[in-house]
């Protein structure tokens, strides 16, 4: 997996190749650990500990992942909003883990409208409940 580009030059550095790498950690890879962790949440708490400010909008990125898992059934939203901050907040909504998956985060497939799950094989179809296997 770790290649050293020369033995003889004492520059050299490690270099992994892309085809060799068999996972991401992205934000959405730390998120899910983050979730299965605390399993009551809101986003603002995730970006907390989670966002670098390296990440392109990490703040719509996550939004939209937890609302697809929200939509899947992994995730349930409660109904009233938790109170922000600032008195002018209009508040943040608190999500709870419903369905632990496993430890590989889901992948929210936006072209296909469906949540698969990599641990066990199952694709949530994004509107309803119910899991179908790949």
């Amino acid at each position: 997996m770790v290649r050293i580009v020369s033995d003889s030059d004492s520059t050299s550095v490690p270099t992994i190749r892309a085809r060799e790498r068999k996972s991401s950690w992205g934000l959405r890879n730390r998120a899910w650990w983050l979730i299965r962790r605390r399993l009551t949440f809101t986003l603002m708490e995730l970006l907390d500990v989670l966002a670098t400010g390296e990440e392109r909008d990490a703040p719509s990125n996550l939004r939209k992942y937890l609302q697809a898992l929200a939509r899947a059934g992994i995730l349930s939203m409660a109904e009233k909003l938790v109170p922000g901050p600032a008195l002018t907040s209009p508040g943040a909504i608190k999500y709870r883990l419903e369905i632990n998956c496993g430890r590989q985060a889901p992948v929210w497939r936006k072209s296909r409208q469906e949540v698969y799950d990599p641990n066990t094989g199952h694709i949530y179809s994004i509107g309803s409940k119910e899991a179908k296997d790949a």
